[in-house]
């Protein structure tokens, strides 16, 4: 019964009729895969009574071989651009191509043989740092201060890494030898300008408080470090120098920001146009990369620098995604059914219905066909996989019914999972739970995270 006054849909909540996924190209590899087969739940549990599903309107800037990757995650063989291409490749309507110079992005790539990594870091850092200073200096000047200066944008330097180890290293290096050597860099003169004024570059010191946009920071210390980014130089939570993972070119939208050093080529290009793309967007933005000369892929697209920059767009690779291969069955077919069987019969929908399974002698049959048509849709050519893995489902709700009953004679009661549990047993297992005294319960450990898989 619902709270007083509240109004009892006879026929329950309808089916959704849209749904909007942003990102695409973030569904992918092992998270993909996990996602395309927990998709089948989805899928059926979003169906009308007529059988059609919602409509999908999945959006990505960076997609090879959408088609296959759509049609393995949603089990959709057709796929359609929106908003459809026009007459004008550059404006149809729905959206057209930004071509205002304020919101471009200068990329320069720099390579040092002979000279290791640490050392151009270093230098490259202090001479950004510096001549930042110096055009905010000289506009300061002429007036002009706080959000309104035109180098405001570049007094933050955001510098990306590809690992966790990486950047980890980069942190001591900024607060021992860029620090010291961005207060001294004006200084620093050939001899015949010995007793001029450096234009380029500033002494400035910098602040230790060197923010970090990883895994490893909580949501509320992510929020506060996009906060302090955003604020001018002028303000009392300026900041000078922010580290950031892959975790920046997902979603991490700071408008101010227009210095970025990207620490090694990416090990994708749709993550270096991602991530990329996080400075630039309000006023021109500087992305340098710095290439290790002594990795192949790094020396290969400095090489190439020119060529690739034109046209990166066509080097975006494409995205594997394969939700009926043997590992992810293994990992997430028994959730898989037991989230099938649950919701789709009303009587078992309860934390303690996993006992009821019996009364419901259909359920094996039902759902091991959801799951084959499932598979037959996701690619051609796997009606032989289809039959196998119905034959798996029908044997983990065989073993469901035993386990159960089995625990229900000898007077346990038993729930979905541990977190519905007071007392008893529970069906569902998660991996680092030791094996159960009823083996066929240790057949239905399921993931508590998508990402687990990896």
């Amino acid at each position: 019964e619902g709270p007083t006054g509240a109004v009892q849909l006879k026929d329950g909540l309808p089916a959704p009729d849209l749904i909007i996924q942003d990102e695409l190209h973030l569904i992918t590899g092992p998270l993909g895969t996990m996602v395309g087969l927990y998709e089948t739940a989805v899928e059926h549990h979003c169906k009308g009574p007529d059988g059609s599903g919602p409509k999908i309107i999945a959006s990505t800037a960076t997609a090879r071989q959408a088609r296959e990757q759509i049609r393995a995650l949603y089990g959709r063989s057709t796929t359609e651009v929106f908003p459809p291409p026009g007459i004008d490749a550059s404006d149809n309507f729905f959206a057209y191509e930004e071509r205002d110079p304020t919101r471009s992005r200068l990329y320069l790539g720099v390579a040092a043989p002979g000279r290791s990594v640490k050392a151009v870091t270093v230098r490259l850092y202090s001479a950004l740092l510096s001549a930042a200073y110096r055009q905010w200096y000289n506009a300061t000047q002429a007036g002009r201060s706080g959000a309104a200066n035109p180098a405001d944008t570049y007094m933050s330097l955001l510098c990306y890494f590809n690992t966790l180890r990486e950047l980890g290293g980069a942190l001591r290096l900024i607060q021992e030898e860029v620090a010291p050597r961005s207060e001294r860099l004006a200084d620093r003169l050939p001899v015949n300008d010995f007793g001029k004024a450096n234009a380029l570059f500033a002494n400035r010191r910098l602040s230790f408080d060197v923010l970090e946009l990883t895994s490893r920071v909580s949501t509320d210390g992510i929020k506060k470090a996009r906060d302090q980014l955003g604020e001018p130089y002028t303000s009392d939570l300026k900041n000078d120098v922010a580290l950031a993972s892959s975790m920046i070119s997902v979603g991490v939208d700071i408008s101010r920001l227009g210095l970025m050093v990207i620490n090694g080529q990416p090990r994708t290009t749709a993550e270096y146009i991602q991530a990329s793309s996080r400075v630039g967007r309000s006023t021109p933005g500087l992305v340098v990369t710095v290439h290790n000369p002594y990795r192949p892929r790094d020396r290969s697209h400095f090489e190439r620098f020119t060529a690739f920059h034109e046209a990166f767009y066509r080097d975006v690779e494409a995205s594997s995604v394969t939700p009926f291969s043997s590992r992810a069955i293994d990992r997430g077919l028994a959730g898989l059914t037991v989230g099938l069987v649950r919701h789709h019969y009303r009587r078992l929908a309860r934390s303690g219905a996993c006992l009821d399974i019996d009364s419901v002698p259909e359920a094996a049959n039902e759902v091991a066909e959801v799951v084959a048509q499932r598979i037959r849709e996701h690619a051609d050519g796997t009606e032989d996989l289809a039959k196998i893995v119905a034959g798996r489902v029908v044997s983990l709700v065989s073993d469901w019914s035993k386990a159960v009953k089995s625990l229900h004679d000898a007077g346990v009661p038993v729930s979905y999972s541990p977190w519905e549990a007071s007392g008893g047993r529970h069906l569902l297992r998660t991996a680092m739970e030791s094996d159960d005294d009823e083996p066929r319960l240790n057949k239905f450990k399921a993931p508590t995270s998508m990402r687990d898989v990896e």
